[in-house]
C-alpha cells in the first residue's frame, strides 16, 4: 500500500509538469516569434523573403502557366484522308486517268480505301476502279521520305471493250507534309504496268 501510494503521488506530479511544460514552450515560441519581429534586422529579412515568395508564386503562374497555355496543339491525323491522284497505265491499250479517292486507318501501319480514275485511252474514254490497302513501314513519321507497299483489286473500264478485273500490287514512297497535304509517288501492275502521283490529305506526326 505504502508504494501504491508512492507511484499514485509520482504519477500526479507528472501529470501536473506536463500541462506546465506545454506552457512553459507555448510561452517560449510566442516570446521568441515577437523578439523576432521586434527586431529590425530580423523583421526586414523577414519580409523580404515573404515578398519574394509571393513574387516568384506570381512569376510561375502567370509567365509559365501562360506558355503552357500558348504551346500549339498538335492536330490529330484524319480520320479519312482525301487523296487526288495521277496514273499512267501501260498497256496493250495504254491510258492517262486523273483520280479521286481516300483512305481510312484500319491499324498502326495499315491503310484501306477505293480510288476512281477517269480519263483517256486510244479507243476512247477509259476509266477504272480500284480497291487498295496500303502498308506503311513508317506510320510515325519518324523520317521525311519512307517507303510502303500495297495491294487490291480493281476493275477498268474501256470503249468498246469489256470491263476487265485484275490484281493490283505496287510499291511507293511517302514524302513530308506540308500545309496539311503529303506527296506520294508509286509505281506497280495492276492493267499493266503503272506509275503514278499522289497527293493526300495528312498530319504531321502520322501517315
Amino acid at each position: 500500500m505504502p508504494h501504491q501510494k508512492r507511484l499514485t503521488a509520482e504519477n500526479t506530479e507528472n501529470a501536473e509538469e506536463e500541462p506546465n511544460s506545454w506552457k512553459n514552450q507555448s510561452t517560449r515560441a510566442w516570446f521568441f516569434l515577437f523578439a523576432g519581429f521586434s527586431n529590425k534586422k530580423l523583421f526586414s529579412a523577414f519580409s523580404a523573403f515573404s515578398a519574394f515568395s509571393v513574387f516568384s508564386a506570381a512569376h510561375c503562374f502567370f509567365f509559365h502557366g501562360e506558355a503552357i497555355a500558348q504551346r500549339p496543339v498538335r492536330d490529330p491525323p484524319p480520320r479519312v484522308a482525301i487523296e487526288g491522284r495521277a496514273d499512267v497505265i501501260v498497256s496493250k491499250i495504254t491510258a492517262a486517268h486523273a483520280g479521286l479517292g481516300f483512305t481510312v486507318k484500319t491499324g498502326t501501319y495499315l491503310r484501306s480505301g477505293l480510288d476512281a480514275g477517269l480519263g483517256a485511252s486510244r479507243d476512247g474514254i477509259s476509266g477504272r476502279i480500284d480497291f487498295v490497302n496500303r502498308f506503311h513501314l513508317d506510320p510515325f513519321r519518324q523520317f521525311k521520305w519512307a517507303p510502303y507497299a500495297g495491294g487490291g483489286l480493281g476493275v477498268r473500264f474501256d470503249d468498246n471493250r469489256q470491263e476487265r478485273v485484275y490484281v493490283l500490287i505496287f510499291l511507293g514512297v511517302d514524302g513530308p507534309v506540308r500545309n496539311g497535304l503529303g506527296t506520294s509517288f508509286e509505281a506497280g501492275l495492276g492493267g499493266g504496268g503503272r506509275i503514278g502521283i499522289i497527293i493526300r490529305r495528312a498530319a504531321a506526326e502520322r501517315r
